[in-house]
């Protein structure tokens, strides 16, 4: 029952424009780190399914109203790259999740290759989040130094690998 109310929460919160990383770490605390990254990996694909189809529903014109003039762009380049945009999207500062989603389902991006780039995509960040949140608890209960350190190594690595996806990206939408 835990992950049906869990889903709930994050449907429900994705239509307020919660931050996602604040959800994923409220799941870490709630259910400890294997099942906090699960419930949460799993909610977001629901949330992200919904809000999917409320673009796809709602169309183009309300998206624009709530995204501005950026999503032309945007929903170019989901046309030609449905998987590699849903993929990249999620390790990318960008528009609040409901938007990103809605404008995959306003853009007719076919929904199994948006459903797939978004479950994958999602893992860093949700990992990243579990590990921090567990690592976090473990050295303020005393834990070692090693854990600071290695947590902030991760950290890093993401960083990294967020703003090389952010590169591709940028490369890819000023190639179209």
């Amino acid at each position: 029952m835990a992950v049906v109310i869990v889903i709930l929460v994050f449907c429900v919160s994705s239509l307020c424009g919660a931050p996602q990383f604040v959800l994923i770490a409220a799941c870490v605390v709630a259910f400890g780190p294997v099942w906090g990254f699960t419930y949460s990996w799993i909610a977001t694909i629901v949330s992200a399914a919904m809000n999917f189809y409320i673009g796809r529903f709602a169309g183009a014109g309300m998206l624009q109203k709530i995204g501005g003039n950026h999503l032309a762009r945007f929903e170019h380049y989901i046309g030609k790259n449905t998987f590699s945009a849903s993929f990249i999207i999620r390790n990318i500062p960008s528009a609040p999740f409901i938007v990103v989603n809605m404008a995959f389902g306003a853009a007719r991006a076919p929904f199994l290759t948006f459903i797939a780039g978004c479950a994958l995509g999602i893992l860093p960040k949700t990992a990243l989040v579990a590990l921090f949140g567990t690592s976090y608890s473990t050295l303020m209960k005393g834990g070692s130094w090693k854990m600071a350190v290695g947590m902030a190594a991760v950290a890093l690595v993401w960083l990294g690998l967020m703003l090389l996806a952010r590169h591709f990206y940028e490369r890819a939408k000023n190639r179209d």
